[in-house]
């Protein structure tokens, strides 16, 4: 099994790779390779500062969402292990800097925020997603994103979850600079250039928190209410960054913890998490190959003649194909039908079809009791 985290020495650099396909998610196997590589770069003499860098598509796109589904009820969460290697990166007394490409997410972002120093890929996009799984941030990106870009783009990216390009993230301060060309070489060249100057770390920690004006947090809480009504991570996310205000890192770092472990392992977060995977599941079809084309739909059936299935029973009609709607008893079909004819009656009468294209559309619905024919459909729906 190759290496999920290595290091190679560029000079006086000390170059570190994150290799974990295929979207380099932070599992324990990497979280732990990762600490250890960074560790000894840390306390290598002959190294003058440190690069983090990712091999494939994407810098890492956050926690592995596999063991949290996996991790059974009352399970410890990875904050502990995520907020040691954090503390790891961030103590080093010497620089370190991230180049990021791809997608910068979650568990992966606050690797990065603990690092000293930013330089991204153009197409490099950044963001808290956790939200969306029921969790927050549990790293410290609740504490460090406030003193770098400021508590209300903070409070955004946290309880909302939507990610911001390179562009953007240079913009709020949250990546130090694009590179033109070829990330790998320009951020070995900014590290060289930073050792020669001895810039040594600039640790987010350490950072002020700009001016803000506190009817901020109460905002967030009102929108997030609205937007994501009965969710409750939005609103702990949003309590997380509120603790990020108060004199003491050390404080926040452990409200945050506390919220992230409320929220591991809840049935919102299971929920969430289990639809995710199950939606990325369904779009893997067996026995297909990436690239195969798409197979043509000729005719469809639809079983069940209520108002969802002759609604879809009219998109296929609407779209020229002609379609089989089954239910199981005549009333039903007979009522299917009068809603279809009524519908086409109405588009007549405000102007949408002509009286011959909807007499057309409706002959292409075709009613039954069974299932005769639907073998002969290329697609079958259940509504």
């Amino acid at each position: 099994m190759n290496e999920a985290a290595t290091l190679c020495r560029h000079g006086e650099i000390g170059l570190i790779t994150i290799d974990h396909p295929p979207v380099n998610a932070l599992s324990r196997r990497l979280r732990q390779q990762l600490d250890s590589a960074i560790a000894e770069a840390c306390g290598d003499p002959s190294l003058g500062g440190l690069l983090i860098a990712a091999a494939g598509a994407h810098f890492s796109a956050g926690e592995d969402l596999g063991e949290i589904e996996r991790a059974p009820a009352g399970a410890e969460a990875p904050d502990a292990e995520l907020r040691a290697l954090t503390r790891t990166i961030e103590d080093c007394p010497k620089p370190v800097a991230c180049a990021i490409h791809g997608a910068c997410l979650g568990a992966g972002l606050e690797l990065a925020l603990a690092a000293h120093y930013r330089i991204a890929a153009p197409e490099a996009c950044f963001g808290q997603p956790e939200v969306k799984f029921g969790l927050i941030p549990c790293a410290g990106g609740t504490q460090r994103l406030p003193r770098l870009v400021g508590v209300p783009a903070a409070l955004e990216l946290c309880s909302r979850g939507e990610p911001v390009g390179a562009e953007a993230a240079l913009r709020l301060g949250l990546i130090d600079r694009i590179a033109a060309r070829d990330l790998l070489e320009e951020a070995l060249a900014w590290v060289r250039e930073l050792i020669a100057r001895a810039a040594g770390p600039r640790r987010t920690r350490e950072l002020a928190i700009g001016p803000f004006d506190p009817a901020v947090f109460d905002d967030a809480r009102a929108a997030a209410t609205r937007a994501l009504r009965g969710h409750a991570a939005p609103l702990k996310a949003i309590e997380a960054v509120e603790a990020a205000t108060r004199p003491s890192f050390e404080d926040g770092l452990h409200v945050e913890a506390k919220l992230a472990r409320d929220c591991f392992g809840s049935d919102e977060a299971r929920a969430l998490v289990y639809a995710f995977r199950s939606e990325r599941a369904a779009r893997k079809v067996a026995g297909s190959t990436r690239g195969a084309p798409p197979q043509e739909i000729r005719r469809a059936a639809v079983v069940g003649a209520g108002t969802m299935g002759g609604g879809i029973a009219m998109a296929f009609a609407n779209a020229g194909l002609p379609v089989t709607i089954r239910d199981l008893s005549a009333e039903a079909l007979e009522r299917g039908m009068a809603a279809i004819r009524r519908n086409y009656s109405i588009s007549v009468e405000r102007g949408r079809l002509s009286s011959r294209e909807a007499e057309e559309r409706l002959a292409r619905i075709r009613p039954q009791l069974d299932y005769s024919g639907f073998e002969e459909a290329d697609i079958i729906v259940e509504a």
